[in-house]
């Protein structure tokens, strides 16, 4: 009697279970974002049952991607920036072949005959002048 009951009462439950839409196992609806990564430039959100991306500055959502925004403020910023990164770095390359100039043998062993003629002229001048 004991296992009558027990059956009558589990295909109560699996019938009730059938009925109202429930899963077996506790399964929890799939989440939209499940996958989702917005080209890692924004995040995933769920609005009416349905994925879409809510995309960082600069970006904006192309489907489920979020890719660069050419007439944001922030790409004319980037590229400004950039322009300046490649100025610099074109200066510093200019004062570094002027600085391998002066340091050529030639300008250096010029430099030192020039200072030793001037020592030797100053010598000179402060012995006249001790006379």
């Amino acid at each position: 009697m004991k296992v009558t009951r027990i059956m009558v009462m589990l295909s109560l439950l699996i019938g009730t279970s059938f009925m109202t839409g429930c899963k077996q196992g506790g399964d929890k609806p799939r989440n939209p974002c499940l996958g989702v990564d917005c080209s890692g430039h924004g995040v995933c959100k769920v609005e009416n049952g349905e994925p879409f991306c809510e995309c960082f500055m600069g970006y904006k959502d192309r489907g489920l991607n979020c890719i660069e925004d050419e007439d944001s403020e922030l790409a004319e910023l980037s590229a400004q920036a950039e322009e300046e990164k490649e100025e610099a770095e074109r200066q510093a390359e200019r004062q570094e072949r002027e600085a391998e100039k002066i340091k050529t043998p030639g300008s250096i062993r010029e430099a030192w005959t020039l200072v030793s003629l001037l020592d030797g002229a100053a010598k000179q001048l402060q012995a006249n002048m001790n006379d």
